[in-house]
């Protein structure tokens, strides 16, 4: 596991995530609010899991909050499409500081999920 993630660090990363979230209209009366947060949390420390989200990703973050795979995928693609709806995912724009995401695109879980994670880990990173 990479060090740079324990501990209190650990608390500040689902702070982070936390706020990116609420940026993006995902608030936590939502269930894929937390699905999310253990998702991306895992996504930025093991980036090669996002390439297997329905075998790896889907599957550990049921069992961390006693749900199935197919709940979970549920959850997280609703609070995704919540926030397009709210015409709020170009928030995801601002933190990779790139035009990566166009208003109104459909973007799927995976999508979601490796963007929000590679933005965050970068401004972790350059701290």
């Amino acid at each position: 596991m990479n060090t740079i993630f324990e501990n209190s660090e650990n608390r500040e990363l689902d702070a982070k995530i936390s706020r990116l979230l609420i940026n993006l209209g995902i608030t936590a009366r939502l269930k894929g609010y937390a699905y999310l947060i253990t998702g991306i949390k895992m996504a930025i420390m093991e980036p090669e899991r996002v390439s297997s989200i329905t075998k790896e990703l889907y599957p550990e973050i049921a069992q961390k909050h006693k749900t199935s795979p197919d709940k979970v995928e549920r959850g997280i693609r609703h609070a995704v499409q919540s926030s397009i709806i709210q015409g709020r995912a170009g928030e995801l724009n601002k933190l990779l500081e790139c035009q990566a995401y166009k208003e109104g695109e459909r973007i799927t879980n995976s999508q979601f999920i490796a963007l929000s994670a590679d933005g965050l880990r970068y401004k972790l990173r350059s701290r």
